[in-house]
């Protein structure tokens, strides 16, 4: 009797111990558990750089929200691309150089992990980008608008200029857990431009100059909103914490 008690328990067990080698390592880390917390750091070539916070909710329902930087690399690599296509000159690309110039980046998406034993998973949100510099000569400007700026004023003090632009995005991407709760992420994406606004000021006190630099903030503005969609690859390394 013992003896067929045990050929059953090994018989039950066998396929249950199959499962488990054979599963996913991030089926075995989110298995255990409903709800789960991870910390990044990442990059989306040729958008961002930065650090990323992730959940997941009962139901395989992702949330992250991320922080970072454009690097100048990455708006050189837009332009250049831009500029062969044929899309603006290089006058132009050198104004969105200064409007995008070390942009802060934040995002938000919701997604979702649509197989329980891999690490498939779909997102898409809002993106947010925005910049306070100075931005130097009105000869730049001048160039890409081919505005004539005002003659009477001192324009050696140069421009600040704000830049928000306002994007939605999706991915698509894979999750590993190689090692404990090391996890490694890579995805194909996209950010798409839905509004843009550029707003120069002069350093200096005028009120000539202002009719110019609305023309020209208007300029750069609508080419963002027209020619800036980026395709993305993503890498993220990071710890899951539960």
């Amino acid at each position: 009797m013992r003896a067929v008690a045990l050929v059953i328990l090994v018989a039950v067990a066998a396929p249950v111990h199959a499962d488990r080698a054979n599963a996913d390592p991030v089926d075995m880390g989110f298995a255990s558990r409903r709800w789960h917390l991870g910390l990044e750091a990442f990059t989306d070539f040729p958008l961002q750089v930065g650090a990323q916070i992730w959940a997941e909710l009962p139901g395989r329902i992702r949330l992250s929200t991320s922080f970072g930087e454009m690097p100048d690399a990455y708006v050189d690599l837009i332009n250049t691309i831009a500029t062969h296509a044929g899309a603006y000159d290089q006058n132009t690309a050198e104004f969105i150089s200064e409007a995008l110039d070390g942009a802060f980046t934040w995002r938000l998406h919701l997604g979702w992990r649509p197989l329980r034993r891999r690490g498939l998973y779909f997102e898409a949100g809002y993106g947010l980008m925005t910049v306070h510099a100075n931005i130097g000569l009105a000869g730049i400007i001048a160039k890409a608008t081919g505005l004539t700026p005002p003659s009477n004023t001192d324009l050696g003090l140069g421009y600040k200029i704000d830049t928000v632009v306002h994007t939605v995005g999706g991915e698509v991407g894979w999750m590993w857990r190689p090692w404990r709760d090391l996890t490694l992420r890579v995805a194909v994406g996209i950010a798409a431009t839905v509004s843009a606004n550029v707003h120069l000021e002069p350093n200096f006190l005028s009120t000539v100059q202002q009719p110019f630099l609305r023309l020209a903030g208007d300029y750069v503005s609508g080419v963002i909103e027209k020619y800036l969609f980026i395709p993305t690859i993503g890498l993220a390394l990071g710890w899951q914490l539960f």
